[in-house]
C-alpha cells in the first residue's frame, strides 16, 4: 500500500487499521475506559478517510488523550454540582478551550441582570480572551442573563473580532436591546465577509422601527435582498423588509421567476407574496408560470396551493402537471393533491408499481 501523500506533509508514520489496537495498547496510562474511547475514535477517524488507514501527526494521540481526559473530567465535575471545582476547571487554561467555554456556561446558569459588578467586569474580561470559544461563550452568557448594560461591549465584537462565529453570536446576545444608537455597529455586520454575520446583522437591523431607519439603510435592505450572493442574508433581508411593511411585489417577483436562485429562497418569496392582496393577478401569472416551466415538486406544489382553485380550465397546465406527475416517482401530499386535481379534470391517474400512470380521458 502506498503511503498517503499526507506523509509528505509531515506526518510521523501511517497505521494501517489492522494495527490500530496495538497502538492504542501502547498507552498504557490511560484507564481502559479511555483506551476504549481513543480506539474508537481513530477507528472512526480511519473510515472517514477512507476505511484503510490513518495518517497521525506528532502529538495527535496526546491531544485525543487530553480531550478525553478533559471530556471525563469535564462531566464528573458536572454530575458532582461542585461549583469550586467548575471554576477551577474553567481557570485551567491547559483544558481544551471547548470544555473551558461549558464550564463558563454552567457558573452563570441562572443568574439574571442586574448581575454583580464582579461578574460584570469578569465577563468583560473575557470578551477579549485569546481563545474565540471563550469570547463566544462571554457574549452569549450576556444574551442569556440579560445583562444589557454591556450591550456596547459586546456589539464592540462586530468590528473587532477575527472569528466569525463570536461576531454573529454579538448580535444575537444583543438583539433584544439593540438601538439606533448601535447602527453604527450592523451597518459594519452588513458589510461582512462572512454570511452568517451579514444575516444576523440584517436580522437585528430589522427589529429596529422603520420610521427612525434613515432612509440609506432602508435602500441598502432592499439591495441586498435583491443581489446579495448568500440565499440566507437576502432571506433575512425580506423578512426585515415585511417586517417594515416595504415589501412589493415588483421587488420579489423577479426573485420568484428566477431560476439562478436557490430554491428555497424562491419558495419563501412566494410566500411572503401571500402578504401582498393588490398584487394577486400579477402574483397568479408567476405562478402559473411556474407550473408550466419548473420541475422541482417542492416549488410546484408551493404555487399549486395557491392557484388551483383558479384552475378550472386551464389545459395548458393540466397538460404540463400530468407530464410532471409521469416523470417523478415521488408519493407524498404534493402529487397526491396533484393527482387529485388531475382526475377532477377529466384525467385517468393511477399509482402502480412506484410510478404515475396519467393520461387524459
Amino acid at each position: 500500500m502506498d503511503l498517503p501523500a499526507g506523509r509528505a506533509q509531515g506526518y510521523h508514520r501511517y497505521i494501517p487499521l489492522r494495527l490500530l489496537p496495538e497502538h492504542v495498547e501502547r498507552h498504557k496510562t490511560l484507564k481502559n475506559t479511555h483506551r476504549v474511547a481513543l480506539f474508537i475514535t481513530l477507528l472512526l477517524l480511519a473510515l472517514l478517510a477512507g476505511g484503510e488507514g490513518l495518517a497521525v501527526q506528532r502529538g495527535d494521540f496526546g491531544n485525543t488523550r487530553a480531550s478525553i481526559d478533559a471530556h471525563m473530567e469535564f462531566a464528573s465535575i458536572i454530575s458532582s454540582g461542585d461549583k469550586a471545582a467548575v471554576e477551577g476547571f474553567f481557570k485551567d487554561k491547559s483544558k481544551p478551550p471547548h470544555y473551558r467555554a461549558q464550564a463558563l456556561e454552567v457558573l452563570f446558569r441562572g443568574k439574571r441582570a442586574p448581575i454583580s459588578g464582579r461578574d460584570r467586569a469578569f465577563l468583560v474580561s473575557l470578551l477579549s480572551d485569546p481563545d474565540h470559544e471563550i469570547r463566544y461563550m462571554a457574549a452569549k452568557i450576556v444574551g442569556d442573563v440579560k445583562e444589557k448594560y454591556l450591550v456596547r461591549q459586546v456589539l464592540q465584537l462586530v468590528v473587532d473580532d477575527p472569528d466569525y462565529t463570536v461576531r454573529a453570536q454579538a448580535l444575537i446576545a444583543t438583539r433584544r436591546w439593540t438601538m439606533l444608537t448601535h447602527l453604527f455597529f450592523l451597518e459594519k455586520a452588513l458589510e461582512d465577509q462572512n454570511s452568517k454575520v451579514r444575516k444576523e446583522g440584517i436580522k437585528s437591523v430589522g427589529n429596529l422601527k422603520v420610521g427612525a431607519l434613515p432612509p440609506a439603510v432602508i435602500s441598502r435592505i432592499e439591495g441586498i435582498s435583491a443581489t446579495d450572493p448568500a440565499p440566507e442574508v437576502r432571506w433575512a433581508a425580506l423578512d426585515a423588509l415585511m417586517a417594515w411593511r416595504r415589501l412589493t411585489w415588483d421587488s420579489i417577483s423577479g426573485l420568484i421567476l428566477d431560476d439562478n436562485a436557490s430554491e428555497a429562497l424562491r419558495i419563501h418569496a412566494i410566500e411572503l407574496s401571500d402578504n401582498l392582496p393588490y398584487a394577486q393577478k400579477a402574483r397568479l401569472n408567476a405562478l402559473r408560470d411556474i407550473l408550466l416551466r419548473e420541475q422541482s415538486i417542492p416549488l410546484i406544489w408551493t404555487a399549486f396551493q395557491r392557484v388551483n382553485v383558479y384552475l378550472t380550465d386551464d389545459p395548458v397546465v393540466d397538460d404540463g402537471l400530468a407530464e410532471l406527475l409521469k416523470q417523478t416517482p415521488l408519493e407524498n401530499s404534493a402529487t397526491v393533491a396533484i393527482a387529485r386535481h388531475l382526475k377532477s379534470r377529466g384525467y385517468f391517474v393511477e399509482r402502480k408499481d412506484g410510478s404515475w400512470y396519467v393520461r387524459r380521458i
